[in-house]
């Protein structure tokens, strides 16, 4: 359609429309017009961050991120500072809870409990085939033997199940650890008096089988094997 049969289009369209409907009519039209940017800004607000980003506000996060303490709630006692989990007050994570750390840290045999060290059940496993006992780690002498076992409650004695030294027997020393060990009926009744007469790390136990000889040897000077 021509420019010119347009124009006259409307003007007849004008004409024909009376005067409080014509100014509805362009009301409405205005309102419209207004409108469409408050729509639009709405569909801006309802913008959705793209998973695995969530949402903080007016920003997208990297996953993992948090928002408010409540997206914390994994690790007792965190809160989110700088969209970040941490544990308040320079505690650290312990297990799923935020606790005082241990200052020294704590030993082999210990754990850290909210600030204090405490001792591991004893016989808890530790460094090369030892065992915790009363917060250290000791080396497991017991080559298979048990604390049930014990030479000097026995006339035949023990031997060793897991040992390759000959006469070894089942022991248990003065702390109750089961010791694999060869043993000389004696009248030393001190570790030091036993190291003299068998060698250094033996050990003196009170023995009744050894008293049977005469002479007074009371003890059995003990010497822990190796293999």
């Amino acid at each position: 359609m021509h420019d010119e049969m347009f124009d006259q289009v409307v003007r007849a369209s004008v004409r024909a429309v009376p005067r409080r409907g014509f100014l509805g009519l362009a009301a409405g039209l205005g309102s419209l017009v207004l409108a469409r940017p408050g729509a639009e800004a709405g569909r801006k607000k309802r913008k959705k961050c793209k998973a695995p980003r969530i949402k903080c506000g007016k920003k997208c996060l990297a996953a993992g991120a948090c928002c408010t303490n409540a997206e914390c709630a994994s690790v007792i006692g965190q809160v989110c500072v700088g969209n970040t989990c941490e544990c308040p007050g320079g505690q650290v994570v312990d297990g799923n809870e935020c606790a005082k750390p241990c200052n020294p840290t704590c030993d082999e045999c210990q754990r850290c409990d909210d600030g204090e060290c405490v001792d591991l059940a004893n016989d808890t496993p530790c460094t090369n085939g030892g065992k915790c006992k009363a917060g250290a780690c000791r080396p497991d002498r017991s080559f298979g033997c048990t604390t049930t076992q014990h030479a000097c409650f026995s006339i035949s004695g023990v031997s060793c199940p897991d040992s390759t030294t000959a006469e070894a027997k089942c022991f248990v020393d003065t702390a109750g650890d089961s010791v694999c060990g060869t043993g000389l009926c004696s009248t030393a009744s001190t570790d030091e008096a036993c190291e003299s007469e068998v060698g250094e790390g033996a050990i003196a136990l009170p023995c009744t089988p050894c008293g049977f000889g005469g002479g007074g040897k009371t003890h059995v000077c003990v010497m822990p094997v190796t293999q």
